[in-house]
């Protein structure tokens, strides 16, 4: 196998691979890392075409995956991880307040809310505009979905909004931005906290200084 990496200004990432493939290895190829992409749901798929995979015999198609299984080695290293599923680690971190009960972790330089979070269903008076911005998107996209209840004001059944609800994990650049647009308001990060009530910067904190103690 040969790689050659390369950096161009329209490109994030440009890595060639060299080998003994035929077109339908290549295509086998294709179809199976847009298939990891969209489980690993890290990176952002503009094209709407979806590869279908090709008839290979077990043995052609072995040496495919073997392929397959090498390249996904290799980006790793290269530190390219569209094609690697997110594993949240036991302990995770927490924002409750009143009925909103959401859950995240911290992930490199971004903070994944997992599915299930609930976020209060529209954003206090004086919002940061990027904050409303991203509760729309979340919405436009459907990251999460509103979650409706009835309501009997003077005999009349009406349905509001009760929160919204994440149908999936989502990362946000940073946890001060998850906690701003669940919260629809300004936050810090520390509105996250541990199983044992410990803020999310006070647990950066401790980290900064146990490497310091260390070095």
């Amino acid at each position: 196998m040969k790689i050659i990496i390369r950096v161009r200004i329209f490109w994030k990432w440009f890595i060639f691979f060299e080998g003994n493939l035929n077109k339908a290895h290549i295509q086998h190829l294709e179809a199976s890392l847009l298939k990891l992409s969209k489980a690993a749901r890290r990176a952002k798929l503009i094209n709407a075409n979806e590869p279908n995979f090709p008839e290979l015999s077990i043995a052609e198609k072995a040496k495919a995956d073997r392929f397959l299984f090498e390249m996904l080695d290799i980006f790793l290293l290269v530190g390219l991880d569209a094609f690697k599923k997110r594993k949240p680690p036991e302990n995770l971190l927490s924002l409750n307040i009143h009925r909103i009960q959401s859950k995240g972790y911290e992930e490199q330089d971004k903070f994944v809310v997992l599915k299930g979070s609930r976020a209060f269903p529209s954003p206090r008076p004086g919002v940061p505009d990027s904050i409303y911005r991203k509760r729309i998107e979340l919405g436009n996209k459907g990251i999460w979905v509103p979650v409706v209840k009835e309501l009997n004001k003077e005999g009349i059944m009406i349905t509001e909004v009760d929160h919204y609800e994440f149908v999936q994990d989502y990362p946000f650049n940073s946890a001060a931005e998850a906690a701003g647009v669940i919260l629809g308001r300004r936050a810090s990060k520390s509105a996250w906290k541990d199983g044992n009530g410990t803020a999310l910067g006070k647990i950066q904190d401790k980290r900064i200084e146990d490497i310091n103690a260390k070095s």
